[in-house]
């Protein structure tokens, strides 16, 4: 009998002592539970960064479709409605009427002393050169952004180089421009239409400041909404020249050009006549042969471009 007494006496101590030491292992492994304002911090960290997931996929969402938009823009062709933003008589690829223009320009440009060299082919470029010293009649133009060689139409140089003295009489000594040639289409008053746009052509400079004979900086940005007379004087004088189509500026359209001049040679490509009209005194005429250039067989005549309409 006592032998169990034994075995009974050891189950009734030994128990207890287990159970407690099982106890104490699980409460050493239970994981602790967090509070209630760790959870709140861990899930507004979760929303914020889920927030931000979506932003970055919105923003990456638009940037796409904009550049969708933009290649669409520039993969449409100019149809025969839409064409009207080319000089009179332009036509692709150039006629003989036009590459003879060209040849009377660069004569004109030779005669009047001014230094040009032939520029590889760019985009919609009828007679592509490049101009060996960028100061013309005492006029310095200066690129804000791109560096030379600056390849541009024969015809823009001479309208420059026509003009450039009659800048220099209003005061400025340097005009500070952001691009000649870009093959881009017509960008005005907020909106790209399907039309080439002049800087395809090397026809048109868009001009973001000048400075005066005081080394003063006169931006367009910021001085013509303030009435520069500067400013003002140097857009009625390029509008009055005849050399020019009408300016783009602020005033006229203030979506697309609320910061630069848009400057374009206005040209006729089978009325020489009306070109050697736009040049002043002490530039050589394009030729003093022929008024009127002799259109060729595969010459197409356009509709006169729509005055303003391009950038």
């Amino acid at each position: 009998m006592r032998w169990w007494l034994l075995v009974a006496l050891s189950v009734a101590l030994l128990g207890p002592l287990e159970a407690r030491g099982d106890t104490t292992t699980t409460e050493a492994t239970k994981p602790v539970k967090r509070t209630t304002s760790a959870k709140k911090r861990t899930a507004s960290a979760k929303k914020r960064a889920t927030s931000a997931d979506r932003a970055k996929r919105r923003a990456a969402a638009k940037r796409r479709a904009q550049r969708k938009r933009r290649r669409a823009e520039a993969e449409r062709k100019p149809t025969r409605r839409t064409a009207t933003n080319m000089p009179r008589g332009w036509r692709w690829p150039p006629t003989k009427t036009m590459k003879t223009a060209g040849a009377r320009c660069t004569d004109a440009l030779t005669e009047a002393g001014v230094a040009w060299e032939e520029a590889p082919r760019e985009g919609k470029i009828v007679t592509p050169i490049v101009l060996s010293s960028m100061t013309l009649a005492g006029v310095e133009y200066h690129a804000t952004f791109r560096k030379p060689p600056f390849t541009m139409d024969c015809h823009l140089a001479l309208a420059l180089a026509s003009h450039s003295a009659a800048l220099y009489e209003l005061g400025v000594r340097q005009v500070n421009f952001g691009s000649i040639f870009r093959f881009t289409k017509v960008r005005a008053y907020g909106k790209t239409k399907n039309v080439l746009s002049r800087h395809a052509l090397g026809l048109a400079m868009d001009v973001v400041s000048l400075e005066d004979a005081d080394g003063n900086v006169i931006s367009v940005k910021d001085d013509y909404p303030r009435g520069h007379e500067l400013l003002l004087s140097v857009e009625d004088t390029l509008n009055g020249s005849g050399g020019f189509r009408t300016v783009l500026t602020p005033r006229n359209d203030p979506t697309s050009h609320h910061d630069h001049f848009h400057v374009e040679a206005d040209i006729s490509y089978y009325d020489d006549e009306r070109n050697r009209a736009a040049l002043v005194e002490g530039i050589p005429a394009i030729h003093p042969a022929a008024a009127t250039l002799e259109l060729e067989d595969d010459d197409v005549i356009d509709a006169p471009a729509t005055p303003g309409a391009q950038p």
